[in-house]
Formats: C-alpha cells, structure tokens, sequence
C-alpha cells in the first residue's frame, strides 16, 4: 500500500507501509509493549504503573522514609483506640446479651465514653493508614502496625499491672528489630 504525505508535510514521498495482515501487526505491537514494560503485561502496566521488576531507586526510599511520621501516628492512633477500648470494657463489665437483651447490651457498650473515643480514635487510625497505603508501599508500611503491639504491651503492664513475661519481652524486642530492618530496607 501507498498513502501519499498530507501537503506541507516534507517533499511530497510516498510512504510506504507495510502490510502483512492485522494480526502480525498487533503481535509485533504486542512484542514491542513487553519489552518496554522490562516483560509485565500491558494489563500489568495499567494497574501498577509506577512499579517494575527492576529494585527500587533511592528517590523511591527517601520517599518512603518521609512518611514514617504518619506512619507512627497511625502506630499510636492505633494503640490509643485499643487501651481506650480496654478502660471502656473494663468499665462496662461482664457482658449478659440473654440477661439485658442484645440492644440493650449494645448501646451500653458504644455508649461507654471511653468505647465510643476509642470507636472514633479507630476511624483516625483508619483513615491516616489509608493515606499511609496512597504514598508507599504496602510491605513496608504494615508491618510498622506491630509496634501498637508494643506500645499496648507496655502501657497494660504500667496502667492495668498487666503481666510482662520474659517471653513477652523477648517478642517485643524481636518486633522491634524487626521493624528497624524494615526500616532500613
């Protein structure tokens, strides 16, 4: 096939494409899509755009280390809604759903001050690790949620005299590590 040049657009050549079929052509469009995606499918590349198989550049590592404020903040957002829960249930008592039937046992659990902030505290933890999940990546910023289990383990055992077993403290340290590697990483 022959398709002359639109006026103005060069000298006036006749362009020549070449033309084998459809179905060779969007198999070489196909081909030269792959390579460019360093082998991801074009299905791939739409969906996660912004990753590839190749290691991460330090840019994407300094950006992710900017959010470890929020991140911490949604660790301790966290941790604050479950010892409010905990100050909240302790309060309420023993639960009775056949005693005081299931509505009436509902609304005196929410109705709890410290049920209700610690309900409200969730939805800011919630919503600060949501926007935590928008900016880095999910391997690196969920398991920073570990340390609630840290900050809670201490608190229970100053406030509530909770016991701190050897063996508690043993995984507090392990979970701490491991959150200074991920970190680091």
């Amino acid at each position: 096939m022959h398709f002359p040049i639109a006026a103005g657009c060069g000298t006036g050549a006749v362009v020549q494409a070449r033309a084998k079929g459809p179905r060779l052509r969007d198999h070489r469009r196909r081909a030269l899509r792959l390579r460019r995606d360093n082998g991801r499918s074009v299905r791939q590349s739409k969906q996660f755009p912004s990753h590839s198989r190749s290691r991460r550049n330090p840019d994407q590592d300094l950006a992710m280390n900017a959010y470890i404020p929020l991140i911490l903040f949604t660790v301790l957002t966290n941790a604050a809604a479950q010892l409010m829960l905990k100050r909240g249930m302790t309060g309420v008592g023993n639960l009775d759903i056949g005693g005081d039937g299931l509505i009436s046992t509902v609304f005196r659990v929410v109705f709890n001050p410290f049920v209700f902030a610690g309900l409200c505290t969730f939805v800011v933890s919630m919503a600060s690790h949501l926007i935590v999940l928008s900016k880095v990546q999910i391997s690196y910023a969920y398991p920073f949620l570990s340390l609630a289990y840290v900050v809670v383990a201490v608190y229970a055992y100053f406030v509530f005299q909770e016991d701190l077993s050897p063996a508690r403290i043993a995984g507090i340290g392990l979970i701490m590590l491991g959150t200074i590697f991920i970190a680091q990483s």
